[in-house]
């Protein structure tokens, strides 16, 4: 092989908005953009079909990412730090080494875990890891609607996101993290890259920068789409105008992109609602088939 196609989506739930229909959209969707890899957010079985009433039982995945890859042409699967029915699974044509699943220390955890995993290609390994931030705009653990009002006016969302950040590299250096290895480094990071400055409004806090700032200031890591698309272009992955989900490369693989865009097509455009009727609903609906846009990257792997 001398391209590798690598596509990374926050599927909302374990591709809930699929799940009754045995995942058959989905499988076709992916099939035909046919990745090499591919870095699953919230991969896991949450809800029960149409619903937002959880699952107690019998669910689907991740466990069951091992079958349903296959049916796209994968034929490995691993899942990283699992924690709170959030974490992120990697699939792939070729065989996957789980180097870490990352969930961090007890008292101050990796909201939704992440995960280092290792796979080569045509002889050279690339490392991947995968990850997906405290999602809230108050602090992790903070409870009860004024404390967490208390918290959200101090940004404490934010910081906790950066602290998750700040580990997360952290944990790359350890690993032997180097520039002119092959590093990936994404997911549903939650938060504003400062390279997008320019297109926020004044009124953007700078805490929301402060994530992104930590690979920025002290990695020679970049942004596979920001980096790479001409200037004063912006690729939004979510339908609010946001472009949240960012991967990062190190420079050697940064060097090997063909390719990277954020998709929008016929399936893959967050709309409003899901089509077929939604029960027990106490609050927002889902999106369908997500509240994210998926990312496709090609590198040159000769």
């Amino acid at each position: 092989p001398t391209t590798l196609r690598v596509l990374m989506w926050n599927i909302q739930n374990g591709m809930w908005a699929d799940q009754h229909n045995n995942y058959n959209n989905f499988v076709a969707w992916v099939q035909k953009y046919d990745p090499d890899i591919c870095i699953w957010c919230e991969s896991e079985t949450i809800y029960n079909d149409l619903t937002n009433t959880s699952m107690t039982s019998s669910r689907y995945l991740p466990n069951g990412w091992s079958s349903l890859c296959k049916r796209y042409g994968h034929s490995y699967a691993s899942t990283g730090g699992n924690r709170d029915n959030y974490s992120q699974t990697v699939t792939s044509k070729y065989p996957i080494t789980t180097i870490s699943r990352i969930t961090g220390p007890s008292d101050k955890p990796i909201s939704h875990g992440a995960g280092h995993f290792a796979i080569t290609v045509n002889g050279k390994t690339v490392n991947i890891v995968s990850l997906h931030t405290w999602p809230q705009t108050y602090g992790y653990g903070v409870s009860g609607t004024s404390n967490q009002s208390t918290s959200t006016s101090k940004n404490e969302g934010d910081y906790y996101r950066e602290y998750e950040m700040q580990y997360l590299v952290d944990y790359m250096v350890s690993a032997g993290y180097n520039d002119a290895d092959l590093w990936l480094m994404g997911g549903d990071t939650n938060s504003l890259s400062r390279k997008d400055s320019w297109f926020y409004s004044s009124s953007t806090s700078a805490t929301q920068y402060l994530p992104h700032d930590v690979v920025l200031d002290q990695t020679n890591m970049k942004d596979v789409i920001a980096d790479r698309v001409p200037a004063k272009h912006f690729m939004p992955t979510t339908e609010s105008g946001k472009r949240i989900d960012i991967m990062y490369a190190s420079p050697a693989m940064f060097g090997r992109i063909e390719h990277s865009t954020t998709l929008i097509d016929a399936w893959a455009s967050t709309l409003p609602e899901h089509s077929a009727t939604q029960t027990n609903w106490s609050g927002q609906k889902f999106r369908d088939p997500s509240d994210h846009r998926p990312l496709l990257i090609d590198f040159n792997m000769q």
